[in-house]
C-alpha cells in the first residue's frame, strides 16, 4: 500500500461515526390516555364474552351457571390490561435523518426500520374515541411486499400529523423525480 508523505498509519472511525447522534433523532411517545382506552377497549370486548353466557344461563334459571361464566371474561380483561401496560413500556419510535426506527412487542418484539425512499403514501385513522382522545395510528405504507405497511398505534394527533409531514418531507426539498 502506498501512503502519501507525511502520513501515519491509517486509522479506523469508531463505530459510533456512524450512528446517528441523538440530536438527529426525534423521539415520539404514545398519547397519555392511549394504554388507558386499550384497557377500556379490553374490558368492552370481556364484557362482549360475558354478556352471552350470563344471559343463557339466567334465562335457563340457573344462576349459580351464570356466576361461574364470569371468570374467563375476567381473565381476558386483565390480560388485555397487563398487555397495554406492557406494549406501553416496551413502545419506542424515533424518526431519523434517514427512516423510522419503531421497536414494539410485547411477546413478539420486532425492530422495524422504514427508509423514507421506501414511503409510498400514509394515512391517519382514528375512531370516534380516539378522536376524542386525540389519539391517531399513523399508517405507513412502503415500496415492500414483506413490510408494506407498518402501524404506529397511540400516537397524539398532533404528533402523527408532525410525523406524517416530516417522514415524507412535505416542507422541505421537493420530491426529485
Amino acid at each position: 500500500m502506498i501512503e502519501p508523505a507525511g502520513c501515519s498509519e491509517p486509522t479506523a472511525l469508531p463505530d459510533a461515526a456512524f450512528e446517528p447522534s441523538p440530536a438527529a433523532a426525534t423521539d415520539f411517545v404514545l398519547h397519555p390516555d392511549a394504554v388507558r382506552l386499550w384497557r377500556w377497549q379490553g374490558w368492552l370486548i370481556a364484557v362482549a364474552f360475558a354478556i352471552p353466557g350470563v344471559f343463557v344461563n339466567l334465562l335457563r334459571g340457573e344462576p349459580y351457571a351464570a356466576l361461574v361464566s364470569l371468570p374467563f371474561p375476567l381473565a381476558v380483561g386483565l390480560l388485555l390490561t397487563a398487555y397495554s401496560r406492557a406494549y406501553a413500556a416496551r413502545f419506542a419510535c424515533a424518526l431519523l435523518h434517514d427512516g423510522l426506527l419503531l421497536t414494539r412487542g410485547v411477546f413478539w418484539r420486532a425492530e422495524v426500520f422504514v427508509p423514507r425512499a421506501r414511503i409510498q403514501h400514509t394515512e391517519l385513522h382514528s375512531g370516534p374515541i380516539a378522536r376524542h382522545y386525540g389519539i391517531s395510528n399513523l399508517h405507513i405504507h412502503t415500496a415492500g411486499t414483506q413490510l408494506g405497511k407498518v402501524e404506529v398505534k397511540g400516537l397524539a394527533q398532533r404528533d402523527a400529523a408532525e410525523l406524517r409531514d416530516r417522514l415524507l418531507d412535505r416542507y422541505g426539498r421537493r420530491d426529485e423525480v
